[in-house]
């Protein structure tokens, strides 16, 4: 099989935290892989500390987008220009028709994005959350329409160590865990080329939460006990 897989999250640094070690692993498999960032992060609190206004932190993290789609070996990085911080003030139908436009173009077997409850429950992420699953319903009735919608999440154990509160699914909900092992310098290497948020990356790694040996995802509408190793296993018909 042919595998595409359509990465989506709203921020610079989401997939790298999140799907770090899967990237580079779909890749290394053979995935034709495409990340679709829906701002330019321009609203980090790391951009005061470094004297950027809000446009030339969001250039920043644009270039160093561009040297981790290189990093990763991406088929395709989409980075649009919607407002950080602010997706939920923006019409739905906005990012619905970005998010259509790339499964047109993609058209991935398996998609990617934040689960309900946003892991940190920045706003942001439960836009991207309720946009990304609104499409997915709608493309996989279309004829070679996605087949799967993944969720990033992470289990009790990795929410409990991190240094903020982290919402978290259960073991019992959890569909899929991908061992990275492998692919966790790849990973350490993708977060070092996020220079702009060295500070928050610093911090939020306390205790190596970030260099987790196994990533977790649930799949909407699906349900694997034990789970599977892999977005691409079982892909219902």
């Amino acid at each position: 099989m042919d595998k595409r897989l359509l990465i989506v999250f709203p921020h610079p640094d989401d997939e790298t935290y999140g799907c770090g070690g899967t990237i580079p692993k779909e890749v290394a498999e053979g995935t034709a892989v495409t990340l679709l960032t829906l701002t330019r992060g321009e609203a980090s609190s790391q951009g005061p500390k470094l004297g950027l206004t809000r446009a030339q932190m969001g250039e920043k993290r644009a270039a160093e987008m561009a040297a981790l789609r290189d990093h990763f070996g991406l088929s395709e990085l989409i980075l649009l220009d919607f407002p950080d911080g602010r997706l939920a003030e923006l019409d739905p139908r906005l990012l619905e028709h970005a998010v259509h436009a790339a499964i047109e173009k993609v058209r991935p077997q398996v998609i990617v994005s934040y689960p309900a409850h946003g892991i940190s429950g920045f706003i942001d992420h439960l836009v991207a959350h309720a946009v990304v699953k609104r499409c997915f319903v709608e493309a996989r009735e279309r004829p070679g329409g996605p087949r799967r919608f993944a969720m990033q999440t992470v289990d009790r154990e990795n929410a409990e160590r991190a240094a903020r509160v982290l919402r978290f699914d259960s073991d019992d909900d959890i569909d899929c865990a991908v061992d990275v092992r492998e692919f966790l310098d790849t990973k350490r290497v993708a977060l070092d080329l996020q220079d702009s948020i060295r500070e928050v990356i610093a911090s939020d790694n306390i205790r190596g939460v970030l260099m987790r040996p196994i990533e977790h995802y649930v799949f909407w509408g699906e349900s694997f006990s034990p789970p599977l190793g892999g977005l691409f296993e079982s892909l219902p018909d």
